[in-house]
């Protein structure tokens, strides 16, 4: 060990008593292989530390003395699996990464029958093996300019005869029978008395599940029925039913957490029916299954015909029950989708955004609302004078509704969710947005008018802006192809209400438009419907609706085409609000 790792290693000591703990143990036992990967994957994790601090050097040598470890603990015990398991983790280098899956694959096979405590790790191996192989050709396409919509495209591709194999014959049964065990032994799964190890275990199998079904469903081709083809329609009969098995596991999974955690906790807690908030694995098991309700949703709506298509099948596995259904049918409504989904898909193609949606999607909902928000003012003031002191522009994205409407206000401040979206922004449309906010459009008006009070947005010299209270202050609100990633409207239609100039102040936005069912009245039904798309659309009438009972006028309202997909027109639904004197 060299001097600065010596010493960062004293350091990481100080930071983490488990750490001290395992270093002073391997003095006593120094051939204890399992203790050496334990703390291979602690300094893993002190690395990812350092990394959200940006301190990249302290992050890259941690990064080394963890590679170290796992090392010595795969020569301490060339024919266990802990060596393995973390370099597979811990090395920067995916050859080295690969290389150590299928030696600890090789491991585990020497272990037949496997013990009851390493069928999980076996699982989650397995399934690395398939994944992540993708994910690594997906990296090294990245220069190649293959669309992530193209079929051809390693995460879109259909699965090889050899992935298949893998997949059918040992994935699925390796996850059922780490799964059985769970169920097994519930009864003895104390979410306290548990030890660690065991906990995180369940934590990974459910992480497996997860990843799967994300992994599935990134080979669905969505399509119009009408113009789809039987191509397509096969393909997504095969993806599909894997897709949704792997998401209803992970609910499964969480359920029994739940289940346990009350009976276990019954005197202490009354009969709480949630894992314990204050531990991390519980945590992320929570959030999993939060993420797999919304993927279910997005099920719901083509079930139908998907049970009815030739060829449908709900299982991959014996255990049809987890495909039932009622399983599907009782996933509750979701009113938003995920941040962590939305901050994902938005930094992938931030620097690209604007080609995309302008050249390829033929996107041009800021200048169509542009110009629907002027028929609702007047001509001269529409087309000469600034009329807006303060804009607030709700998932801002990278400034093209910016771009629309700089013309006609002071003061705009740019508010998204994405940093990358953001970064993109003031890089490109600087002369547009005075000031910008990372935020979640729940949260942008919270923020945005903390800042003024404080001064940090100074939209008006006026000193009413800098009150106690900020209220009935913004002038113009905007909000384009925001509103997809949100079904229910009412909190952010309160929010827009209370800071919205009476009279001539002007809410405007964009939302895709959810026709009427055949034979179905258009109040009728629910106003709004999560789309296999992952994306919501609204119909008209719960627009009008919400818009009367919140207190807002309808200024203007025009159905039309919003953008392309997959060369077809989307229809949407363009508002303009304003809130009326009392």
């Amino acid at each position: 060990m060299n001097g600065a790792n010596d010493a960062l290693l004293k350091e990481a000591c100080n930071s983490s008593r488990r750490v001290k703990v395992l270093l002073e143990t391997l003095q006593k036992k120094p051939k204890n292989a399992r203790i050496m990967a334990e703390l291979s994957s602690l300094l893993k994790g002190e690395s990812e530390e350092e990394y959200n601090k940006e301190n990249k050097e302290k992050q890259q040598c941690l990064l080394q003395e963890a590679e170290k470890w796992a090392n010595k603990s795969i020569e301490t015990a060339p024919h266990k699996p802990y060596g393995y398991t973390v370099l597979s983790t811990v090395s920067p280098n995916y050859e080295t990464r690969r290389n150590a899956l299928q030696q600890l694959l090789q491991a585990y096979t020497h272990q037949q029958p496997l013990e009851k405590q390493h069928e999980i790790p076996y699982a989650v191996a397995l399934v690395r093996v398939l994944v992540e192989a993708r994910e690594e050709e997906a990296l090294r396409n990245t220069n190649k300019h293959i669309s992530k919509a193209n079929k051809s495209h390693p995460i879109r591709r259909d699965l090889s005869t050899n992935e298949q194999t893998m997949y059918d014959d040992t994935i699925v049964q390796a996850l059922d029978t780490a799964y059985a065990t769970l169920l097994r032994n519930k009864n003895d799964f104390n979410i306290n008395n548990i030890k660690n190890h065991q906990r995180n275990a369940v934590m990974y199998l459910c992480k497996s599940e997860y990843r799967l079904g994300v992994f599935f469903r990134r080979m669905h081709r969505h399509h119009d029925d009408d113009a789809a083809t039987k191509c397509n329609k096969d393909h997504d009969a095969t993806h599909r039913p894997k897709s949704r098995r792997h998401f209803t596991r992970v609910l499964e999974i969480y359920h029994v957490v739940c289940a346990t955690t009350a009976n276990n906790e019954n005197d202490k807690t009354k009969g709480s029916s949630h894992p314990n908030s204050g531990d991390v694995a519980d945590v992320v098991i929570a959030k999993l299954a939060q993420k797999s309700q919304f993927w279910l949703a997005t099920f719901q709506t083509d079930l139908i015909q998907d049970e009815n298509h030739e060829g449908y099948n709900t299982s991959t596995s014996n255990d049809t029950s987890l495909l039932s259904s009622s399983s599907l049918t009782s996933i509750p409504q979701i009113d938003c989708c995920p941040e962590d989904y939305i901050l994902s898909l938005y930094s992938s193609f931030a620097p690209k955004f604007d080609d995309l949606l302008v050249n390829k999607l033929q996107y041009q909902t800021p200048t169509l609302l542009r110009k629907l928000v002027n028929s609702t003012v007047s001509t001269t003031t529409a087309s000469s004078m600034v009329w807006s002191n303060l804009c607030i522009d709700l998932g801002c994205g990278t400034g093209l509704s910016g771009l629309a409407f700089k013309s006609c206000t002071k003061y705009m401040v740019g508010t998204d969710l994405s940093p990358d979206m953001i970064d993109v922004a003031r890089e490109r449309r600087s002369d547009c947005y005075n000031d910008f906010d990372v935020v979640s459009v729940e949260d942008a008006f919270p923020m945005v008018m903390k800042k003024i009070q404080n001064q940090q947005h100074s939209p008006c010299s006026s000193s009413s802006y800098y009150g106690d209270t900020v209220s009935k202050i913004v002038d113009l609100v905007i909000a384009c192809d925001v509103f997809v990633y949100l079904g229910n409207l009412q909190p952010i239609f309160e929010s827009v209400h209370k800071y919205l100039t009476p009279d001539t102040g002007r809410f405007a936005f964009s939302t895709e438009r959810l026709d009427t069912a055949k034979g179905e009245k258009d109040e009728e039904g629910r106003g709004y419907v999560l789309l296999p798309t992952a994306r919501f659309a609204h119909k008209k009438s719960y627009i009008e609706k919400l818009a009367r009972k919140i207190g807002f006028q309808v200024e203007a309202m025009k159905l039309c085409p919003i953008r392309k997909n997959g060369g077809k027109d989307i229809n949407g639904i363009l508002v303009v609000l304003s809130v009326p004197s009392t």
